[in-house]
């Protein structure tokens, strides 16, 4: 959640944003704005004064980077900039006057997070601003945060396996080391639940930045055309191909922003359910067809990394009164086994390997079919099954 500019300036004082503009007016004016939200502003003239900052050790939090520079574009600095920063390290917001679809895309290339086209507004450019420093913080920490679960998680593993050779020794010492293992079992699965909450977190929240970014450029990009058509309207110059046009241009944008907004909210969906349900302990009743739909969408930034179509089929009436958190970990360990294991080589044409799930009733029971076309299994290791 990104909080509103006016509730932030207390914490902006720590963070610094690097200005770069060979313009000195732009330099001033962006200076202005930023400066009276309080946050800390740094100025360079050139693509390579920035540079410069970067290497003697300016610890930028965003950097607003015009394109249009003599000598060094933007475009060429934020490519610099990549080969040692990451976009959640360093958000970086191009600055242009240039708004064409190609100047878009190379922006994009360069590394670059957003891309602001003038003239912008001044709440338009804190509110980008405020957005892309937030997204890094909360990415910052919760790579801390998975880095602090793995560290448990090693720890209670190693006290696990101290725990099993001590149980070779006397049997006085048996039942009170049976016991703390059982404890530290215990932790361990509450912390491999939380660590797959913080990777499934940091999955949706980098799926989220796709089509989120998407909407603020369609809604940046509509913006300029409809303050274009209203120069036009006023100064009376408007003509019918402008008003074709104009609206083209609206329902394509609009229709943008549609299509990732409810592919944004399918993903909170999803990510909220699945992860109500591995931290509750009660059972509830929940269709399994739909049900595993969402677990599937919050798999997706494992499963999109593969080439393997995931078919799901059956009977969507079908319910079940279970635990719903048992339940989705369940069919994550399928398909996370079937990446792994049943398809350790990629496929050679799109569909060629394939997980298919089908639900359906068999009286009063739950019948799931869960099949691969992957490698399958040795007759040694058959034989142990």
């Amino acid at each position: 959640i990104v909080e509103p500019i006016s509730t932030m300036n207390a914490e902006n004082q720590e963070f610094c944003i690097l200005v770069v503009d060979d313009e000195s007016i732009n330099l001033r004016v962006i200076g202005n704005h930023l400066s009276l939200c309080r946050y800390r502003v740094k100025e360079a003239t050139s693509g390579a004064q920035a540079l410069e900052l970067m290497e003697q050790g300016l610890a930028a939090d965003l950097i607003l980077l015009d394109v249009m520079m003599p000598q060094m574009n933007g475009f060429k600095v934020c490519q610099i900039l990549r080969q040692t920063y990451s976009a959640n390290e360093l958000p970086i917001i191009l600055v242009t006057a240039k708004s064409q679809t190609t100047d878009l895309i190379a922006g994009f290339s360069s590394g670059a997070n957003d891309y602001l086209t003038k003239p912008f507004s001044k709440h338009e450019l804190l509110m980008r601003i405020n957005l892309h420093i937030q997204l890094s913080k909360s990415s910052r920490v919760l790579q801390e945060n998975e880095a602090h679960l793995q560290n448990l998680a090693d720890h209670l593993h190693s006290s696990n396996t101290e725990l099993k050779k001590y149980q070779t020794t006397l049997e006085m010492m048996v039942e009170q080391r049976t016991s703390k293992l059982n404890e530290a079992q215990k932790q361990l699965f509450e912390s491999e639940k939380m660590a797959l909450l913080g990777r499934l977190v940091a999955g949706v929240a980098h799926e989220l930045n796709t089509p989120l970014g998407i909407s603020v450029t369609a809604s940046s990009a509509l913006i300029d055309k409809t303050k274009k058509f209203q120069v036009k309207y006023l100064n009376q110059q408007l003509t019918k191909d402008d008003m074709e046009n104009f609206l083209t241009d609206s329902l394509q944008a609009t229709g943008i922003l549609l299509a990732n907004l409810d592919r944004a909210s399918q993903l909170i969906d999803s990510f909220k359910q699945v992860a109500v349900d591995q931290a509750s302990e009660n059972t509830r009743c929940f269709p399994v067809l739909d049900y595993v739909e969402q677990v599937l969408r919050t798999l997706h930034p494992r499963t999109k990394k593969t080439e393997i179509d995931i078919r799901l089929s059956g009977n969507s009436e079908v319910k079940i009164d279970a635990y719903a958190g048992s339940f989705s970990q369940i069919i994550s360990n399928f398909v996370m086994n079937s990446i792994i294991h049943a398809f350790p080589e990629p496929a050679v044409k799109t569909g060629a390997q394939y997980i298919h799930i089908d639900i359906q009733q068999c009286d009063q029971s739950l019948l799931l079919v869960y099949s691969d076309n992957g490698q399958g299994m040795s007759d040694q290791d058959l034989e142990r099954v």
